[in-house]
């Protein structure tokens, strides 16, 4: 993968202490090693309900930190991050207080990445929108990015995911075609919230290859995020399995080039760093 200056992130890596993943980190990192990525980030699922046990989240977290810290990978720098996604629950927004008291104290964290995984009880993944009607799924989705809304609103994340998320499946999996143009006006408020709080947008490439075939968000929304003067993109394969480190990139790197971005980010001790591509 012949990239820039030769530099390349992957800001998005699952490993074992995610529950859909069975990556050990000496594998993540020789295969990080084998794909030419030069820096990883470990962002292990940490999904906080209003019912969650928030002791065993950080007895989660430190087991996480201390394999991290025993890791030694060779020709790859090890960051650690937290893939945190609590803002399906709005508007109980006092649940991103108690996280920020608890789960980000366990220790140091280069990256805190946003996410948003359920609008309310229900996994989006495992939601059946075969029977919605168009209006329930635009419903949905504004629901979605809602919740997206609060996370940015009360959150502290270095990073917004997978901004399309729901797509994946409404329209991957269930073949609905919904048209993301319903809530144009929704993502714009997304994206100024991104670009005043200096937060990235994450360029997520999990999906391509798969009936969904396109980036997170697509090249469409790319472009009004770069329209607004929006210019922090990470990119993050989201991968759980090592094969699928860096996944996608060269692909992505390709529309970024084609939008004239020649610039992409990656978060070490909180802060945003550049590289070239």
């Amino acid at each position: 993968m012949e990239i820039g200056n030769g530099f390349l992130a992957d800001t998005h890596i699952h490993s074992r202490f995610s529950q859909d993943s069975e990556s050990q980190l000496s594998e993540i990192c020789r295969g990080a090693k084998e794909k030419g990525i030069c820096t990883i980030c470990i962002t292990d699922h940490c999904d906080v309900k209003p019912i969650s046990d928030i002791e065993k989240l950080i007895q989660t977290r430190k087991e996480v930190f201390q394999a991290v810290s025993e890791e030694k990978p060779d020709g790859v720098e090890l960051l650690l991050g937290i893939e945190l996604a609590c803002g399906g629950f709005y508007p109980q927004t006092d649940i991103f207080a108690q996280v920020e008291q608890t789960i980000l104290k366990v220790g140091h964290y280069d990256c805190v990445i946003g996410s948003v995984h359920s609008v309310g009880p229900t996994s989006t993944a495992r939601n059946n929108y075969e029977n919605m009607s168009k209006e329930e799924l635009v419903a949905y989705l504004e629901r979605y990015f809602d919740a997206i809304l609060a996370m940015l609103t009360y959150g502290k994340p270095d990073i917004l995911a997978h901004l399309t998320y729901p797509l994946r499946y409404i329209n991957g999996k269930f073949h609905k075609n919904l048209d993301w143009r319903e809530l144009e006006d929704k993502i714009r408020e997304i994206f100024t919230h991104l670009i005043q709080k200096g937060i990235a947008l994450e360029i997520n490439t999990s999906c391509l290859g798969s009936d969904y075939d396109r980036t997170m968000p697509d090249e469409d929304i790319l472009k009004i995020y770069l329209d607004m003067g929006g210019r922090l993109l990470t990119l993050g394969s989201d991968a759980h399995k090592p094969e699928n480190i860096g996944k996608g990139f060269d692909r992505a790197i390709a529309m970024l080039k084609a939008q004239n971005v020649d610039t992409l980010y990656y978060v070490k001790n909180r802060t945003l760093h550049p590289y070239k591509i």
